[in-house]
Formats: structure tokens, sequence, C-alpha cells
């Protein structure tokens, strides 16, 4: 057994057993001090009890609780309740814009979201480049073709060389340069 175990189990016997001796003492210590106690509450203003000079004491509580009216209910809280039909509201119709006599526009390739994840060097030497959408990232080689209908055509050291066949327009994706060791 641990020494503390044994020092709490020994202290709590010793305690009880105090407890326990003086038990028969305690109701001759509260009969003495009830009478002295009782007499001196006509001498306070309030009827209050004073134990110290300095320490006054809460006025006793009272025997009877005044009796509490509640009045009766006007309506039943739990019954359903329709609230009003709200207002009607008038609705303007919408106004059709006026046709534009202007030519149309020239078609444009589709906006290009790609910009320059990274790139490394395989095994064999060949320099691997990726390009990201978002939060995804892909491998890209010389003539890949990308989900926006552009096509890979070069891949250079500063650059990568996009190319959107159907309109020929050519885009480029700047690559930062390598870092130096």
């Amino acid at each position: 057994m641990r020494t503390s175990l044994a020092w709490a189990l020994a202290a709590t016997i010793v305690l009880s057993l105090v407890a326990w001796w003086t038990q028969d003492r305690a109701p001759a210590l509260v009969a003495a001090v009830a009478p002295a106690l009782q007499g001196s509450e006509q001498g306070l203003p309030g009827g209050g009890v004073r134990g110290d000079a300095d320490r006054p004491f809460a006025p006793p509580l009272p025997t009877e609780l005044p009796a509490f009216s509640l009045d009766a209910a006007t309506r039943d809280i739990l019954a359903s309740h329709e609230p009003a039909a709200p207002a009607p509201v008038a609705v303007a119709r919408p106004v059709a814009p006026a046709p534009m006599a202007s030519e149309p526009s020239a078609p444009q390739a589709p906006p290009l979201q790609l910009r320059y994840a990274g790139s490394m060097r395989a095994p064999d030497g060949r320099r691997i480049v990726y390009l990201s959408r978002g939060d995804a990232s892909f491998e890209v080689a010389v003539g890949d073709r990308l989900d926006e209908g552009y096509f890979v055509e070069t891949i250079g050291e500063e650059a990568i060389s996009l190319v959107y066949p159907p309109l020929g327009t050519k885009v480029t994706v700047a690559m930062p340069p390598a870092p130096t060791q």
C-alpha cells in the first residue's frame, strides 16, 4: 500500500473517532447559545439578530407566504392561429431591351484558366511540366489536347505555347526561371 494512501486512511479514522466522541457535546453547546441569541432580538431595530457588534444577521424569515393570485387567461395559447393574408403586390412586367443594330463580334477563344504549377527532370533526362486549373494539377507534353480545346504547341525554357485550332489563336503561359543552385 502506498504511504500517502495509508496516511489518508489513518487521518480519516482519527477524524471519524473524534467526531463520534464529541457528538454528545454539540447539543449542549447549541442549547447554551440559543437563549442568548433569542434574548438579543428585542433590543435591535427591525427585530434582527446580531452575533457580533460588526456583523448583523438577516431578519427572521416569515412563517407564511402571502397568497399569489393569477388572472384568468384571455386567450388559448395552444390554439392554432392563421395569419392574415398578405396584401397583393403589383408586379411590373419586364421591358425587353431594344435590339442592337451593331455587327456581331468576332468569335473568340475560350478563356484560359491555367497557370504554371512546376516542372522536373525525369530519370531519362526529359522535362516534365505541370499546369494547374484551380486546385487540380496535371502533366502536359507537346501535342496534348487540353479540356478548353487548346493544344500544347511547344514547351520552352521560359513559356509554354498553346494554340486554339478553330481560330488559330496562340496563347503563352509564362514559366518562372529555374532557381540557381
